[in-house]
C-alpha cells in the first residue's frame, strides 16, 4: 500500500475555490489510481490536520474524497 496526500503540496489555503481544488485533486488521484492498478498497489489517503493542509483534514473528508475518486485502488 502506498500513502498519498490529497494535496500535491502542503499549504493552508487553496489556489482556486475549495470545489475546484477538490475536483483537480480527485481527477489527479484517478490518474494515480490507474497507475496503481497497473502496478497492483493500493493508495491510502491520509488526512492531515488543518495546520499542515486544508483539503482533507479529517476522517469524514477522507471518506468523501475516496468516494469522489471512486476507485477500488484508493482507500
Amino acid at each position: 500500500m502506498t500513502q498519498m496526500l490529497p494535496s500535491g503540496e502542503t499549504r493552508l489555503a487553496p489556489v482556486g475555490t475549495q470545489a475546484e481544488e477538490w475536483a483537480w485533486s480527485a481527477a489527479a488521484m484517478q490518474d494515480a489510481a490507474r497507475e496503481a492498478e497497473r502496478l497492483r498497489v493500493k493508495i491510502c489517503i491520509e488526512p492531515l490536520n488543518r495546520y499542515e493542509a486544508y483539503l482533507v483534514t479529517n476522517a469524514d473528508e477522507a471518506l468523501a474524497y475516496v468516494a469522489a475518486v471512486d476507485s477500488p485502488w484508493v482507500a
